[in-house]
């Protein structure tokens, strides 16, 4: 009997261990990728493009060296200056990271909504289409830049920042890569007026950031139209694992919260 219930106890934990799917961002150069993946992170999101500094130098041998480590899948993020033309800013980047490309541009992708009948992860063999780069989706940060002046998401309206959302989407697309969106609850607010404005980018997949050190969505509180996220940011400048400081995410599969929305 006792041999029964630890069989049972060890299954239960292996099984909730494997439905967190343990990844990390970063803006620094990275060589320990596989150092990473035997840690049991399977997947990485560097920063491509930062504001005014424009393509992020460390991302093109950070998508290469990621690739070659075998990571489950590799995108990119991008934050963009405010104050500038968006589409700029996407097609830039989108030609630094096309380096080694015939082409640039790939065919728009036909994305299907990320809703309840989803799982993140098999969503993405659908609708992750440009195979000839080292990157899948593209993660558009919303969150203030307090960093560079020029850059200031308040001196606009809460519609006229929607509507900028919507532009880096639909470059995005334009360029053939499939997007997502990044931000906080407290960020979407500021950015947005509210918690829950700019409600019709949700078909989207979401990546928020709460540092509340805990790997599930517990914590979730509605984000514009969103019900439920697809990662979640948990902590910040976490040191000391394979020598680089990343902030740490997980994608929490067939939860509670995700039965009833949709799965990450």
């Amino acid at each position: 009997m006792k041999s029964l219930l630890f069989t049972i106890i060890a299954l239960f934990f292996g099984l909730s261990a494997a439905n967190k799917i343990k990844g990390f961002d970063m803006s620094d150069p990275c060589t320990t990728f596989d150092c990473f993946k035997n840690n049991g992170y399977t997947f990485t999101i560097p920063r491509a493009y930062q504001s005014k500094e424009g393509n992020w130098w460390p991302v093109i041998n950070n998508l290469k060296n990621a690739q070659a480590a075998g990571m489950e899948f590799v995108d990119v993020y991008f934050f963009p200056c405010r104050e500038w033309d968006v589409k700029s800013q996407v097609n830039t980047m989108i030609q630094y990271l096309a380096q080694g490309r015939s082409t640039v541009n790939d065919p728009k992708p036909n994305i299907q909504p990320f809703t309840a009948n989803h799982d993140f992860l098999e969503w993405r063999k659908s609708n992750v289409q440009n195979k000839q780069d080292n990157y899948g989706m593209v993660w558009i940060d919303v969150e203030l830049d307090e960093w560079h002046q020029g850059c200031d998401w308040k001196k606009f309206s809460p519609e006229e920042n929607c509507q900028y959302i919507r532009e880096a989407i639909q470059a995005v697309k334009d360029s053939g890569r499939t997007p997502g969106l990044y931000t906080s609850p407290w960020e979407w607010q500021q950015v947005m007026g509210t918690q829950t404005y700019c409600q019709d980018v949700s078909y989207l997949p979401l990546w928020y950031s709460n540092y509340d050190g805990e790997d599930d969505y517990s914590d979730w509180s509605q984000i514009g139209g969103w019900s439920q996220p697809a990662i979640k940011q948990y902590n910040q400048n976490q040191a000391g694992i394979c020598g680089l400081n990343i902030d740490p995410n997980v994608i929490v599969r067939n939860s509670q919260h995700q039965t009833s929305e949709f799965l990450a």
